[in-house]
């Protein structure tokens, strides 16, 4: 049984005097001449003190960190992070990984071990060090048909993901002090398709979307799969019942929730996907006893029984985001919603069927619903736009 991953509360600061601030990434943080800088663990409040009173005034002076003479060598970071992944690629350790990604972990550090000296200290990167690494990372191992050098960007993507994790994981297991500052020029470019859309797109990429599926707890990814596959927004998610969800037959029967007259709201009958299904299913295992009995019926709860507030719903995503380094303004839970919307294909009524959406001209007294069939091509145009899972 797959077990949710706890929600992590802010602490309250130690004494009233207290520089730091608990963002939720976990760490006790400053903003110094207008940027954020990490100092420690929420649980080591001592530490962080002391990292923040040693480094203050150097980062108002430099405008960076002090070298850290002591971290781990390079060389011996690889090392350790690729045995950690070789680990789960043989599914000795953590969620496994395919063969294929291990050995582009590898290629990845490997093109980092390139471009510093492998007894470089990582603590004494900086930003300018990542802009080097990103032109190592984007250049073509040979030359395409036209001559160029420059790499795909899903290949600076894929390269730019790994040395990050590469990093951020060092800094999970505690070999490194802090997480490094990567600079505002290690970014990942957009990929050719999605170059002209991305200014003004209010939705996550699939790559995004897997990586939140794959990073939310188990609740967060039902309902992510539940708003992809059905069109549920945060209330119907927070209200949705265990009657409306029938995980034997694999159709969700429910009225959406939140309509201005609710005598509109017409009845919708959607076929799940097996990935709704599976996630949904894993839900419901760990779903607790409702303290309230107003809420017994409810399908989502808590771990505390209580019903999920929509709000939080959103503030979960927000935290993905965070987690995940997703820089898309105007993206949240209705996101996925949008999906159907917008990549449903072109049968607008079954897609307003789908979506919910109260038909207002005259042709909604004679039609009698929406056929199963055409109701099944938009879901089927939604799922092949996200397509599969990354290896």
């Amino acid at each position: 049984m797959t077990v949710a991953k706890s929600i992590k509360r802010k602490p309250d600061k130690p004494r009233p005097d207290w520089p730091l601030t608990a963002s939720s990434n976990g760490q006790w943080v400053k903003k110094i001449k207008g940027k954020v800088y990490a100092f420690g663990r929420w649980d080591e409040p001592d530490e962080a003190l002391k990292r923040y009173t040693e480094q203050h005034d150097y980062i108002r002076a430099h405008g960076c960190r002090p070298i850290d003479d002591d971290s781990i060598r390079l060389d011996n970071a690889v090392k350790a992070f690729l045995e950690r992944q070789r680990d789960r690629r043989d599914g000795v350790v953590g969620k496994k990984i395919s063969p294929r990604h291990f050995e582009d972990l590898k290629a990845s550090c490997g093109l980092a071990l390139k471009t510093f000296q492998p007894s470089r200290r990582v603590g004494t990167l900086r930003p300018d060090d990542f802009a080097r690494l990103y032109k190592q990372l984007s250049v073509r191992k040979e030359p395409d048909a036209d001559g160029g050098l420059l790499a795909s960007s899903s290949t600076i993507q894929r390269n730019i993901a790994n040395v990050k994790a590469f990093f951020n994981w060092l800094a999970k297991e505690r070999l490194i002090p802090h997480r490094l500052e990567y600079g505002s020029d290690f970014v990942a470019p957009a990929t050719e398709k999605a170059q002209d859309e991305l200014e003004t797109a209010k939705e996550f990429t699939p790559a995004e979307t897997w990586a939140m599926i794959d990073e939310a707890s188990v609740n967060v990814r039902a309902m992510i799969w539940l708003a992809l596959n059905t069109g549920s927004n945060n209330s119907c998610c927070a209200n949705i019942t265990l009657k409306a969800l029938d995980l034997d037959e694999g159709v969700m029967t429910w009225k959406r929730h939140k309509v201005r007259r609710k005598e509109h709201a017409k009845v919708r009958v959607i076929p799940l996907w097996d990935e709704t299904l599976e996630a949904l299913r894993e839900a419901h295992a760990i779903r607790p006893e409702a303290k309230d009995a107003a809420n017994k019926d409810l399908f989502f709860l808590t771990r505390y029984g209580a019903k999920w507030d929509q709000w939080a719903l959103t503030r979960q995503i927000g935290k993905l985001k965070t987690e995940l380094e997703i820089e898309r303004p105007g993206t949240g839970f209705n996101s996925f919603r949008n999906v159907i919307e917008t990549h449903g294909g072109v049968d607008q009524t079954a897609i307003n069927w789908v979506m919910g959406h109260i038909d207002k001209t005259i042709a909604v007294r004679y039609r009698n619903g929406v056929p199963e069939e055409r109701i099944q091509t938009v879901l089927d145009s939604v799922r092949e736009w996200l397509g599969e899972a990354p290896e």
